[in-house]
């Protein structure tokens, strides 16, 4: 009985320990507005419209500090339609983003569906940060629109003095973009010349 309980007590000290050194942050964004049109011709239309400028999503970000400057980190982002509560990209739960991964000293490795490292480079880069439906740089060039692929192994280097590079892999992918066909096999490379911590 008393080696049970000591052992309970250890389980429950290491928990709280490691409870200590993680941290979960809950995040959402809400766009919604009423857009009226009008075309000379053309009847005018008025609409409860969602996603005009961003589109509206929920998501959960994550990062476990595993020791020796070495952290476990997830991301689970799902996009939706604040005037019918519809998940969007296809319906997926978490269509937006689902991944998990490692980061330390060699930089980040990441799991799962994400965007391209394209989609993050120019949405850093527009000045309507991909978003305002026709105005974004995607709508012009369809390699700068945000492309989603599954089964992605995404690595992202460390901060160097002005310079960061990255690449991803997705084998048998499933994207979100007609600028592929499925299934693929997507590779992307690109190097980030940039003063800020994200490439």
């Amino acid at each position: 009985m008393k080696k049970t309980l000591l052992a309970a007590a250890l389980l429950a000290g290491f928990a709280s320990a490691a409870q200590a050194q993680s941290s979960v942050t809950l995040y959402g964004l809400v766009d919604v507005g009423y857009v009226y049109t009008k075309t000379d011709g053309v009847d005018s239309n008025n609409e409860l419209a969602s996603g005009n400028q961003s589109g509206s999503r929920w998501g959960l970000q994550g990062a476990e500090d595993l020791g020796g400057g070495l952290k476990a980190t997830f991301l689970l982002e799902s996009g939706f339609d604040q005037g019918t509560g519809q998940s969007l990209q296809g319906g997926r739960l978490f269509g937006r983003q689902s991944w998990a991964g490692l980061s330390g000293g060699f930089g980040d490795i990441r799991f799962g569906r994400q965007v391209t490292i394209t989609s993050e480079f120019f949405g850093a880069v527009d000045p309507f940060g991909a978003g305002f439906n026709a105005a974004n740089l995607g709508n012009t060039f369809v390699a700068m629109d945000t492309v989603r692929t599954d089964n992605t192994i995404k690595y992202i280097s460390p901060n160097s003095a002005a310079s960061r590079a990255a690449s991803t892999t997705a084998p048998r992918t499933t994207v979100t973009n007609p600028l592929f066909r499925q299934p693929t096999t997507v590779w992307l490379a690109q190097l980030c010349v940039t003063r800020t911590a994200r490439c």
